[in-house]
């Protein structure tokens, strides 16, 4: 069996009052001579400016198939526990400063409960079909839209979908590499797309990456072209890698 355990602390603005800590911790754990994996994972992030506060803990399987010599697919699943709370008692209101005077009032005529926590289970599902050069996923997380809404309100999370797919070529075979293997460098050109969709929200990545060791770039396309927001077309950006 190979297990591993890992633990993951990130502080984002450090040198600022405010400040958004994440904290992770997992297991996961491959059974020999299977092709089955579980998994654990908990998560919990804290945003300092509204106390808010959001923690899940997820179980994962992960499974194997080879369908034939070349052809393998793999399916992954996670179900998870999740919470959110916050204390919005010491947020300031813009009516409660008082601009001429410089004093800040302790009322506002924003209603505001102090605590807020709301709790509930979602499902993730997703699965690759892969050869030794080509790949094809399908994923889809918050199948079972939870409201995750603090009001009274109804507010279900919508279902991310997201598709993604390429393909490796490999070209002629560089110099041999100064190692005990004594291998050939790798030549290769590859291609990949990523189209993701929640709700209302599309986007779609399109690149090409050449891999001529040791040197390496790609360029990228994340945008939908022929979709725009009333004159603003919906191309994002160009990225170059080097």
């Amino acid at each position: 069996e190979l297990s591993r355990v890992g633990f993951n602390q990130r502080i984002q603005w450090p040198t600022l009052a405010q400040t958004v800590e994440t904290s992770s911790a997992y297991y996961d754990n491959h059974f020999a001579n299977t092709p089955h994996g579980i998994g654990l994972i908990a998560v919990r992030t804290r945003e300092s400016i509204a106390k808010l506060r959001y923690t899940y803990i997820g179980a994962q399987y992960a499974s194997r198939l080879e369908l034939n010599e070349k052809w393998v697919f793999q399916l992954g699943t996670e179900a998870r526990w999740f919470q959110k709370d916050a204390d919005f008692e010491e947020l300031l209101f813009s009516d409660q400063i008082d601009l001429a005077s410089g004093t800040i009032s302790p009322t506002s005529a924003e209603f505001i409960q102090g605590q807020y926590q709301k709790s509930g289970f979602d499902l993730a599902l997703g699965g690759v079909l892969y050869s030794g050069s080509t790949w094809l996923g399908v994923s889809v997380f918050h199948l079972l839209e939870p409201d995750d809404s603090f009001g009274g309100s109804e507010s279900k999370i919508p279902r991310f979908y997201s598709v993604h797919a390429g393909q490796k070529f490999y070209l002629k075979k560089g110099r041999r590499r100064n190692t005990l293997s004594y291998s050939f460098q790798e030549r290769s050109l590859s291609f990949a797309v990523n189209y993701k969709t929640q709700g209302p929200f599309a986007q779609l990545d399109l690149g090409v990456q050449t891999y001529l060791e040791p040197f390496y770039a790609g360029l990228w396309y994340r945008g939908i072209p022929i979709q725009s927001v009333g004159s603003i077309n919906k191309s994002e950006s160009v990225i170059i890698l080097t």
